[in-house]
């Protein structure tokens, strides 16, 4: 990751000492001009400008690409259009809180009480009675008799 590493001990550096790298963009020369003196159209002379009389105040502003903040005011200069012509700043919208929306509380049922405990012996019972109702039926369609429908003729 030593390519890009800034500073002398990176790989960039290095070949860009050798003269291996050729990096240059055609017609970008004069930055230290471009520094001072901003284009005359655009975001660009825009921001230049604004920060140029915002350096005498220490603090009160931030840059960034996109916006200049005036720190004491909150207000802010949006600078995401590149054909802008005139600065114009944003005082935010003042905070306003939502009122909280009372919803009506719905009631739950009460939770079903648990049954009562039943031993091992009431289990038992229970399955014997329902094994006796099982088998009697069993028992009854075994004792009837079959229905057959017989036709005189």
């Amino acid at each position: 990751m030593r390519f890009g590493q800034l500073g002398p001990p990176s790989v960039f550096e290095a070949l860009d000492a050798q003269g291996i790298l050729d990096h240059s963009v055609p017609g970008i020369d004069r930055i230290d001009e471009a520094m001072e003196h901003p284009p005359d159209a655009g975001r660009a002379r825009l921001r230049g400008q604004t920060i140029r009389q915002a350096a005498h105040t220490t603090g009160r502003y931030s840059c960034s690409w996109e916006y200049v903040i005036d720190h004491e005011t909150d207000a802010y200069l949006d600078m995401n259009d590149p054909f802008a012509d005139r600065t114009m700043w944003t005082m935010p919208r003042p905070f306003t809180p939502t009122p909280a929306i009372e919803r009506p509380r719905q009631r739950r049922p009460a939770p079903e009480p648990a049954p009562a405990a039943q031993g091992p012996t009431q289990h038992a019972a229970e399955d014997i009675r329902l094994f006796s109702r099982l088998l009697a039926r069993i028992r009854g369609a075994s004792q009837e008799e079959p229905r057959v429908s017989w036709r005189d003729e």
